[in-house]
C-alpha cells in the first residue's frame, strides 16, 4: 500500500474512533469535566500564563487549578465567590500592520481577567471518566533514533534531547518555537517516548500554519496516532482521550468538522515522518534476500 493511501486509511480510522467515544456516555461525562487536558486545565495555557496563574494564586494562600474566565465558569454552572479578586493572563491579540508599504502581522497583549476553581463556587464537576493512559511497550524497529537523527540532521528541529523528569513537571514533552529544541521525558516506555516525539515534531511542522492551540494539539496527536498505528503500536489508550479533550465539544459532529479542519496538518505530518521511517528500497530488497 503507498504511504499516503496507509495515511488516508488511519486517518479516517482514528475519526471512527474519536466519534464512536463522541458518541459513548463515557464522552459526555469526560466533555463535562474538567480533567487534566480539560477545557478549564491550567495545561492549556502558554507556559507564561501558566507561571503567572500559580505565582499570583500562592501569593494569595490560593490552590492553583482549573482556570477560567467568570463567563466560562458560568458554562460550568459555577461562579466567582462575592469579594474574590481575579488573577490576570496575557491574552495575545494579533493585527495586521502596514509597514513600508507591506502588511506584517503584530502581536499585543492585553490583560485578561480569570478565576481559578479555588475561588469558585456552584455544581461540583465530575470526575473524569476517560483518561488518557500512558503506552507500554518497545520500539522494537528504533524508530525514535531514526526519527530523531533525521530530524536533527536535516535542520528539521534544532536538538531532540531525552532528559529526566524535574519535581514539579508533568508533562512528557514539549517543543519549544523560539529555539527548535525538543525535550522528551526518559521516564517513559520506549514506545511513548516514539509517540511523544512525533506530538511534538508535528508542532514542529505546524509552526507556519495558523492554528490555534486546540486544533495544534489535536493534529499533533493525531499526527501521533497514526504514525504510531502504521508502525504496529496502539496509542489510543492514549490518543483518544487526548484528541477529544481538546476537541472541548459534546457535539459529534463538531467534532467531525474539528478533525476535518486539521486534517490536512495531520497529513502532511504523519506521511513525512513515516516517509523518513520507510526502509530505502534496497534496504528492503537486502533484508528479504537476507531473510
Amino acid at each position: 500500500m503507498e504511504n499516503t493511501d496507509r495515511v488516508k486509511d488511519i486517518q479516517s480510522e482514528l475519526t471512527k474512533a474519536l466519534l464512536a467515544l463522541a458518541s459513548s456516555d463515557a464522552w459526555h461525562r469526560h466533555l463535562d469535566v474538567v480533567a487534566a487536558l480539560g477545557p478549564l486545565s491550567l495545561g492549556r495555557l502558554s507556559f507564561n500564563n501558566q507561571l503567572l496563574v500559580c505565582a499570583q494564586a500562592y501569593a494569595r494562600e490560593i490552590v492553583p487549578g482549573n482556570v477560567a474566565t467568570f463567563q466560562r465558569w458560568h458554562g460550568f454552572k459555577r461562579h466567582p465567590r462575592k469579594g474574590e479578586k481575579a488573577l490576570y493572563i496575557l491574552q495575545p491579540i494579533p493585527y495586521k500592520q502596514e509597514v513600508e508599504g507591506e502588511e506584517v502581522r503584530r502581536v499585543f497583549f492585553r490583560a485578561l481577567a480569570v478565576f481559578v476553581e479555588a475561588q469558585t463556587d456552584g455544581e461540583p464537576l465530575p470526575a473524569p471518566a476517560v483518561r488518557p493512559v500512558c503506552l507500554q511497550g518497545q520500539d522494537d524497529g528504533g524508530a525514535f533514533d531514526r526519527l530523531a537523527a533525521w530530524a536533527v540532521s536535516s535542520g528539521f528541529v534544532a536538538s531532540v534531547t531525552v532528559r529526566a523528569q524535574e519535581t514539579g513537571e508533568r508533562f512528557n514533552g514539549y517543543f519549544e518555537p523560539a529555539t527548535r529544541r525538543i525535550v522528551v521525558m526518559s521516564h517513559l516506555e520506549p514506545a511513548h517516548r516514539l509517540k511523544t516525539l512525533v506530538h511534538e515534531l508535528t508542532h514542529a511542522n505546524n509552526t507556519t500554519l495558523k492554528l490555534n492551540r486546540d486544533d495544534d494539539e489535536i493534529a499533533a496527536e493525531s499526527a501521533a496516532y497514526i504514525v504510531c498505528k502504521a508502525l504496529g503500536i496502539d496509542s489510543s489508550s492514549y490518543s483518544l482521550p487526548y484528541v477529544t479533550g481538546w476537541a472541548d465539544t459534546k457535539d459529534p459532529e463538531l467534532l467531525r468538522r474539528r478533525i476535518e479542519g486539521t486534517g490536512q496538518a495531520v497529513v502532511n505530518s504523519a506521511r513525512k515522518f513515516l516517509e523518513v521511517l520507510e526502509p530505502a528500497k534496497g534496504e528492503e530488497v537486502e533484508t528479504k534476500a537476507a531473510a
